[in-house]
């Protein structure tokens, strides 16, 4: 299995883990990271920008943005 279809497994799992809990901060953390190292930026900062209106005072989030 290659990296890309472990990757979007994951983003499908996380979809589904969002559409059980939708303010379950670190699942927008992690596919925000998996957008990141798929290069796919514009996707990691909605990500990252939804964790900021769920809870703007999460470690390292600045940091996240800012390299996104």
């Amino acid at each position: 299995m290659s990296k890309v279809s472990k990757n979007e497994d994951a983003l499908t799992v996380l979809g589904q883990a969002i559409a059980i809990n939708k303010d379950y901060v670190k699942v927008y953390l992690k596919r925000g990271d998996i957008y990141m190292t798929m290069e796919r930026y514009q996707e990691a900062v909605h990500e990252y920008t939804k964790v900021k209106e769920i809870a703007p005072q999460t470690p390292g989030l600045r940091e996240k943005v800012k390299s996104a």
